[in-house]
């Protein structure tokens, strides 16, 4: 069985002690599973700052694109957050099935267990561009909570999504080119259901080839006024 280990990862000095078996057939479902192991037994800790994708592949002996992927998959499902000029980071979950009393912290006790899934709203910054073009696997059901955001989706004109608004999307072949946070001097919120296709990535970045090769199916640009 090959393996590839990570124990140490460049500048950032992170412990990581991941173990892929590339004999296993998906090596990047493999990441996924280890990183999002090593975020529930606690090894990596909310708010750790994970290694930039080009470093741990290196470290693990596989292509800079299964990393970038497997931080996007659990990106998606609320394990990891991308904090803009700050990398990649453990999302910082509030802890159940601690029993805090008066005065003190919750109970650090093995029996306080995180969920699996940060449900919290989507909080994009002021600015934030949202994520690269990107698909997802099945349709995808928002409702926008605050502020306003930027949707496109392929061979449909950008248009802006302002609180009190629902938006969707089908998933499958279409291109997401944006879900971007359209005002620069606050937050905006968000809340959205997705669903994937059982076996299939929720999500996966589109390369810049294919988004040249169908460049001819996206909407004409706004002109910059």
């Amino acid at each position: 069985m090959a393996e590839a280990g990570s124990r140490r990862s460049g500048a950032e000095g992170l412990d990581l002690h991941l173990s892929v078996d590339k004999a296993a057939g998906s090596v990047g479902r493999a990441l996924e599973t280890e990183l999002r192991e090593a975020i529930r037994s606690g090894r990596l800790h909310p708010g750790t700052r994970l290694p930039a994708s080009r470093g741990l592949a290196a470290d693990l002996g596989v292509s800079r694109g299964t990393v970038v992927q497997a931080y996007a998959q659990l990106t998606a499902v609320g394990w990891l957050v991308g904090v803009a000029g700050s990398g990649t980071r453990v999302v910082d979950l509030p802890v159940f099935g601690s029993r805090p009393t008066a005065g003190a912290g919750p109970d650090p006790s093995p029996t306080a267990v995180r969920p699996p899934f940060d449900l919290r709203p989507g909080r994009p910054q002021p600015g934030d561009p949202g994520a690269r073009p990107h698909r997802h696997s099945g349709p995808v059901f928002g409702y926008m909570l605050e502020g306003e955001m930027i949707f496109e989706l392929e061979g449909e004109p950008e248009r802006v999504i302002r609180a009190g608004e629902a938006f969707w999307e089908p998933g499958g072949d279409v291109i997401h080119y944006q879900a971007a946070n359209n005002l620069t001097d606050r937050w905006s919120r968000f809340v959205v259901v997705m669903l994937c296709v059982p076996g299939q990535p929720m999500l996966v970045y589109v390369e810049d080839e294919e988004l040249s090769q169908r460049s001819g199916r996206r909407a004409p640009r706004p002109l910059a006024s």
